[in-house]
């Protein structure tokens, strides 16, 4: 919120629309900023990471990266079926 208020022009990654927009619509409630940004990213989809990198590679620098996706507990997952040509782990 901070950098929002101090003029930043802020980007956000978020799994679903709805989310995107609730988020922008507060922040710019909030702080007045009309330079926030939102596009789609599930981390657990390598095809969506690529979709949001070569929306992002437009925008040339990135001068602060602030991750706010921290959970706990959350049970074993697997990234998406489509991404099949991104080597993994096998599973013990």
């Amino acid at each position: 919120m901070r950098l929002a208020e101090l003029g930043a022009n802020v980007f956000l990654a978020c799994r679903t629309p709805a989310t995107a927009e609730v988020a922008v619509a507060e922040i710019q409630a909030r702080t007045g900023n009309k330079h926030l940004r939102w596009h789609t990213l599930d981390l657990a989809s390598f095809d969506s990471i690529r979709q949001f990198a070569a929306w992002y590679r437009d925008y040339k620098t990135l001068d602060v990266l602030i991750n706010n996706a921290g959970v706990m507990d959350v049970p074993l997952g697997h990234t998406k079926a489509s991404d099949s040509d991104c080597p993994r782990a096998p599973l013990a």
